[in-house]
């Protein structure tokens, strides 16, 4: 894990090194203030980016306007998989402003101006970040709830292969994997192969690149795939050939 060594970020690096997270290091992100590197499907390397936003500091630049135009466009080419980490405890105003504790009380968050800022308004554009720009949002209350979060992350990225990740499954089922992941084009037709089915498939598609390559590989190369040998491999070849 990097985290940015700028304000506002830098002041996670400690929390996060106390918290365990290993590797870590400061650095200068162009993007972002945590960038992981993580294990993408079939062993590819991702690289996430996390930006992270007190209440303040994401009201001001909803206001503003640098986030969607300078920082998210950025994010979105540096990272395939891209996070908005907002932290701070909110309540619902008498007139529907966002409050925040202050002491003993609450006060308004104001916007630029002296308008206080709406709750409509900082969830409509939240919510306009994850449907329209695929941006994946987390809400956190304090510091130590937003390091907890970063160090899970982290750890879901880095401590398994994808294709691991299981969790999301209530049973393990070809059809419920089919439905709730989205696996390659590879994957999706080497299922359809005799002998392959769906959990050779995600062997077949970690050794091929592409379909063409697949289709054109001879014999020998799907005898030398975990799980295939001579058998399937000559009704591979030989349905990929058009023969019955």
């Amino acid at each position: 894990m990097i985290v940015d060594r700028r304000a506002g970020s830098i002041d996670l690096y400690p929390q996060l090194q106390m918290a365990g997270v290993r590797p870590l290091e400061l650095g200068e992100l162009g993007y972002g203030d945590v960038q992981i590197e993580g294990r993408g499907e079939g062993g590819c390397p991702v690289l996430v980016g996390v930006e992270y936003k007190r209440l303040g500091d994401l009201c001001q630049c909803i206001d503003n306007g640098r986030f969607v135009g300078h920082q998210l466009p950025g994010m979105l080419e540096c990272y395939q998989d891209v996070w908005l980490c907002v932290e701070g405890i909110y309540r619902d105003g008498r007139h529907g402003e966002v409050e925040v504790p202050v002491g003993a009380g609450w006060k308004s968050l104001k916007s630029g101006g002296s308008k206080a800022f709406s709750i409509q308004a900082m969830l409509g554009f939240l919510i306009t970040l994850q449907v329209k720009c695929g941006v994946k949002v987390v809400h956190t209350g304090t510091l130590p709830q937003t390091v907890r979060w970063l160090s899970a992350l982290n750890h879901w990225w880095t401590s398994k292969d994808w294709e691991d990740h299981r969790a999301h499954l209530s049973f393990d089922n070809s059809q419920a994997l089919t439905l709730i992941s989205r696996p390659s084009l590879v994957r999706r037709m080497a299922k359809e192969l005799p002998g392959i089915g769906w959990d050779r498939s995600g062997k077949v598609a970690r050794h091929f690149a592409s379909v063409v390559e697949m289709v054109n590989a001879p014999k020998t190369e799907w005898e030398g795939i975990d799980g295939v040998g001579k058998g399937i491999a000559k009704k591979v070849v030989d349905a990929l050939g058009g023969e019955e």
